[in-house]
């Protein structure tokens, strides 16, 4: 029978993954946007290897994530991104408005009202 228990060393393998993989891809030179989506978006890296809020939450709080925050910000002081990668300003109706910044949970958003 398989145990369904995790172990810390799952939860140190998992680490060690998304720091190497987040490294390789920051070896690339990405622009900020596309490492940020590919690595800490909503449906990045992380949020694959990390499934629950909970383990999101404690790896958060590990020198391996705070090393892939100061890759995302050398990424982001680097040279300005062209017209096409920059973000774009759209109108929402609220009811969509409301049901984008739900899903986004505790995490903080610019979505306004119009």
């Amino acid at each position: 029978m398989e145990m369904a228990v995790e172990t810390p060393v799952a939860h140190e393998d998992r680490k060690h993954t998304a720091q190497r993989i987040a490294a390789s891809m920051f070896h690339q030179q990405p622009d900020w946007i596309t490492f940020f989506r590919e690595v800490l978006g909503v449906d990045g890296l992380l949020r694959k290897l990390f499934t629950t809020p909970e383990e999101l939450a404690t790896f958060e709080k590990t020198e391996e994530y705070a090393e892939i925050q100061m890759m995302l910000a050398r990424l982001a002081s680097g040279p300005l991104l062209p017209p096409t990668a920059r973000s774009r300003r759209a109108s929402l109706p609220s009811g969509c408005r409301r049901a984008c910044t739900s899903r986004c949970g505790p995490r903080p958003t610019t979505a306004r009202p119009a």
